[in-house]
């Protein structure tokens, strides 16, 4: 009993002296002086008070070679446009802080495209979102061109956006639509859709019930769950459900892709495993860690687990 009541007399004892440094530390940035030999003016204190407007993109699409983006950010900005390699163009926010911007496809090879503006205080500060295109691998030259390619934005933690898909839809049934399916190497796993009715989202893996969401009122909804889909080959399913009735449902064949760590390097971004029914990706995230996304086709059906 002795030694226990030491231990909380200790514990005590240390919040109390960190809660009189947070309050001297607090004084003294708010006398301009931060304690620790840096001296902050009142616009930076200022600035530290404030949020950034993030940059958010919009819409993506492509049209006679060139790709067309747009979306919001800080008012009256520059943007730049880059890619792992190369800036490709600048250019600025409106004084609403919408943006649009284009530039021609000279290349076949994917794209990450992510947009980097400076703040106030002349930091550089890169977009959560980044943009992908991946075109179709089993066509060249004009064919490749007729043929549409993977475009869809991604950011860490949120469900993938698909703005093109290789295979001209998704799976689909009853009005409800299961969207690209993201999920990392712990077994956390982001499922996405759209519903044309209101109602609740009920989501299986090999008929066990894994969650359940509601569709938003402009008719998407997503789902994200942890330690959810281990490693090996199972359906997934998703129910729309009205009343207490299933109205529509979509099953698929799902396997997590599995790489060696010679495909998983920094240096190589994206990785894409091709099917006929079903394309999956694998992207570096900055910071490290990699994330997944398996796109399907409309026509998915279950014997098409042994490809």
């Amino acid at each position: 009993m002795k030694t226990r009541l030491t231990s909380m007399l200790l514990t005590g004892l240390v919040l109390a002296i960190g809660l009189l440094i947070a309050v001297r530390i607090s004084q003294n940035v708010r006398a301009g002086n931060s304690g620790v030999g840096v001296e902050l003016t009142e616009r930076q204190i200022d600035n530290l008070n404030k949020s950034i407007d993030p940059v958010i993109f919009k819409s993506v699409s492509e049209r006679d070679g060139r790709l067309i983006l747009s979306g919001t950010g800080p008012a009256e900005t520059d943007l730049t446009l880059e890619s792992p390699h190369e800036s490709l163009l600048t250019f600025s926010t409106g004084p609403d802080g919408n943006w649009k911007t284009e530039f021609e496809l000279h290349t076949e090879d994917s794209l990450q495209l992510e947009i980097i503006f400076r703040d106030a205080e002349q930091v550089r500060v890169r977009s959560d979102e980044t943009v992908y295109r991946i075109p179709h691998p089993f066509y060249t030259g004009d064919a490749a061109r007729s043929e549409p390619a993977l475009i869809m934005i991604t950011a860490p933690g949120g469900p993938t956006r698909l703005f093109q898909s290789p295979f001209r839809g998704m799976p689909a049934a009853g009005g409800l639509g299961l969207g690209p399916i993201d999920y990392d190497e712990s077994g956390g796993v982001i499922f996405s859709g759209v519903s044309e009715t209101s109602g609740r989202i009920r989501l299986y893996a090999n008929d066990i019930v894994i969650g359940e969401t509601r569709s938003e009122p402009d008719g998407r909804w997503f789902f994200i769950a942890s330690d959810t889909l281990p490693r090996g080959a199972y359906d997934v399913r998703a129910e729309l459900i009205v009343e207490d009735a299933i109205l529509a449902q979509i099953s698929l064949p799902f396997k997590r892709l599995a790489l060696g760590e010679s495909d998983k390097t920094p240096n190589i971004p994206v990785y894409v495993e091709y099917t006929s029914h079903r394309w999956q990706i694998l992207r570096y995230l900055y910071g490290g860690g990699y994330q997944y996304t398996a796109v399907y086709a409309p026509n998915v059906t279950e014997d098409t687990t042994s490809e």
